[in-house]
């Protein structure tokens, strides 16, 4: 009998209840004591969890999305907001793909779709800064989605210019004392 396959559905289950619990845990610290535990393990369970998503069949994809908390979700969208502003500061293309990776887990299923639409739309520029063939990127993320949100991806980059512009989501690219940053208008 082939153990491969219930080893590997474990192994994503674990990945996703992982990340469930240290962002639970995170967020209590937080609304508790007002502090944010250290983002180590947090950023860690992320890149676990974004790669068996990546490596996952439709089915195991969809599965992963059904169990993330909303919290999760919503750690997600805020993980692709930050690898927009890492991927400029890094000259790194391959933190745009993760937070592209990141958008597509999520699915834009979070508390509020348009806080992935945003992060849809700083990935998108940071693609362009960074001379990335946005259209490609944004085609193989929105292929790992599990619904109608991988549609939304992969038409990103076709929209009219002022439908996919910083200014049209309320952002401008700034310097901040940290490097490159996106902020509200």
């Amino acid at each position: 009998m082939d153990l491969a396959p219930e080893s590997k559905s474990r192994q994503v289950d674990e990945a996703v209840d992982n990340l469930n619990q240290i962002v639970a845990h995170a967020m209590e610290k937080f609304r508790k004591d007002g502090v944010t535990p250290d983002s180590g393990p947090r950023k860690v369970a992320t890149r676990r969890m974004l790669q068996l998503f990546q490596e996952a069949d439709l089915a195991a994809r969809a599965r992963m999305n059904s169990r993330l908390s909303k919290f999760s979700k919503d750690d997600l969208a805020g993980h692709a907001r930050v690898m927009a502003i890492q991927a400029v500061r890094n000259n790194s293309p391959e933190l745009v793909r993760e937070g592209l990776i990141a958008l597509a887990a999520e699915s834009g299923t979070g508390s509020d779709r348009r806080d992935s639409q945003v992060s849809l739309a700083q990935l998108y520029h940071s693609a362009v800064k960074l001379g990335m063939d946005a259209p490609t990127a944004f085609e193989q993320a929105g292929a790992l989605a599990v619904n109608d949100f991988g549609d939304l991806i992969r038409s990103f980059p076709q929209r009219p210019p002022e439908k996919r512009s910083l200014a049209a989501f309320g952002l401008k690219e700034t310097m901040t004392k940290d490097g490159f940053d996106y902020r509200l208008l």
